[in-house]
């Protein structure tokens, strides 16, 4: 498909900057918002916006015109007001249901919202549980492996975690775990951190701390990460399969973004600095290039900064987004509809009506999608790079690093894709072209220009991996789209 050429280009890499339309503020029912849920209550193809309020006992939901606009909306009778908001289809009905917890200090109380098919701007009052005390975060997500979304809740005073069982539509009895007791919950996220097929749980509580699932729902391994509780963001962010962990302490101008280990840990931490205190930290690929981008919140500031990822755990430079009056968290998601991440951040603005600020993504079409399945070798995880035009008979760029200094490489590039397992690792491109004994610079690094085939129509793609030539270690697959 590709053929070199003999020449270097001055090509930016992948994914470098994000841009945004100019935000629009939404007015809420509610004041005080703290948390917000992006879902499609009423099944039309668009994203909502659900947003509860810490001062007052009702809970907005914004609906989306189809164009990222939210006009009407309609408040929902809650009991109590809420620090947090939790989603999933509980009943298994079809319908996106709602969780609010009672957002009084003394508060247990949690309520479930079902999805009214027959009148989606109205939810049906389903269960009102007894949890923890202030009950602050929620997650859901099938903990046991019976098919059935669980409910897990984050307490800022009493019991620290919660666990409610599906059982059929309906939760169970609150199960404490008896190793968050104690803790001061804040910020709460769900991922497979060992690679075993099972959710586990991630937690901030003046620390970061991970509680691993046993299979059963039952979560009898606890590990202290180190510091942590302002603010909470998860992904791989150095794509190398294992989920890493940022991490932010209350009146902090600085997070600690640490490295998964594969089986819950960490194998190393660097700090992230800020110009002030982190409010809240949010993990979305908002270039579309396969890499997580993280999002801080500065609500001294009334600021958003973008930093997008590199794929090896390193950031390019932040991006200032202006907000409006204390912002307090953010979400990404498509409220327009054209492929790129939106940013939704909901803010305090105490004393007055509060908005919630949405900025929508008008990022350029990106042609590079980094890929994952790299494999680590000694040097560390190789990563590859695209620059250039997604554009027929345009000349790019493959940027390699990462690789043994001065040792040789080859470059796997195809049509399709397959996903060969291959000594230890994934070959991610069809074979159908090898470059074989390419020289690695004394950084361990390689550039190899291409041009490609002035023929291509728009939509096709290209895959690529660069190899250490002695089968050691391989880089992240690539794929190129052509616009």
């Amino acid at each position: 498909m590709l053929l070199t050429v003999p020449l270097f280009l001055a090509a930016l890499p992948q994914g470098t900057t994000v841009s945004f339309l100019p935000r629009t503020d939404w007015p809420l029912a509610g004041s005080q918002p703290q948390d917000l849920a992006l879902v499609d209550l009423d099944r039309d193809g668009d994203l909502d916006l659900v947003v509860p309020s810490s001062a007052d006992p009702e809970p907005t939901i914004k609906w989306n015109n189809g164009a990222g606009a939210f006009p009407n909306e309609e408040s929902i009778p809650s009991s109590f007001p809420s620090w947090g908001v939790g989603t999933g289809d509980f009943n298994a009905d079809g319908w996106p249901d709602l969780v609010f917890g009672d957002g009084w200090n003394q508060g247990t109380s949690i309520e479930v919202w079902y999805g009214n098919p027959a009148d989606p701007a109205r939810p049906i009052l389903g269960q009102v549980l007894a949890g923890g005390r202030f009950p602050i975060a929620f997650r859901s997500g099938d903990l046991d492996g019976d098919g059935d979304p669980d409910l897990v809740c984050a307490n800022n005073v009493l019991y620290g975690l919660t666990v409610f069982r599906n059982q059929g539509g309906l939760f169970g009895a609150a199960e404490h775990l008896p190793n968050a007791t104690g803790l001061k919950a804040r910020h709460l996220e769900l991922a497979d951190l060992d690679d075993d097929g099972d959710l586990d749980i991630v937690l901030t509580a003046y620390g970061l701390f991970t509680f691993l699932n046993d299979g059963t729902g039952h979560f009898p391994q606890r590990n202290w990460l180190g510091g942590g509780h302002a603010a909470l963001a998860v992904a791989d962010f150095d794509q190398d399969g294992a989920e890493d962990f940022v991490a932010a302490d209350l009146y902090s101008s600085q997070a600690v973004l640490s490295f998964g280990d594969g089986l819950g840990g960490v194998r190393s931490a660097v700090t992230l600095s800020f110009p002030d205190d982190v409010t809240a930290l949010h993990a979305a690929d908002l270039n579309v290039d396969g890499i997580p981008d993280l999002v801080s919140v500065h609500s001294y500031l009334a600021q958003a900064r973008v930093r997008t990822g590199h794929g090896d755990g390193t950031f390019h430079p932040e991006q200032i987004f202006h907000l409006a009056s204390q912002p307090q968290t953010a979400a990404a998601g498509d409220l327009d509809g054209n492929g790129r991440p939106d940013l939704v951040v909901p803010d305090r603005n105490l004393g007055r009506p509060a908005p919630v600020s949405v900025l929508l993504n008008a990022t350029a079409f990106e042609p590079w999608t980094h890929l994952g399945l790299g494999k680590r070798g000694p040097a560390g995880l190789p990563l590859l790079r695209g620059a250039g035009p997604g554009t027929a008979g345009a000349r790019v760029q493959l940027q390699f690093s990462g690789g043994p200094p001065t040792g040789l490489a080859v470059l796997v590039a195809g049509t399709a894709r397959i996903d060969l397992p291959y000594l230890g690792g994934t070959v991610v491109p069809r074979p159908d072209h090898r470059f074989d004994n390419l020289p690695l610079d004394p950084q361990g690094g390689l550039v190899f220009p291409l041009t490609l085939p002035p023929s291509a129509p728009p939509g096709a793609r290209g895959w690529f991996q660069v190899w250490v030539a002695s089968g050691e270690a391989a880089s992240n697959g690539l794929r190129i789209t052509l616009g």
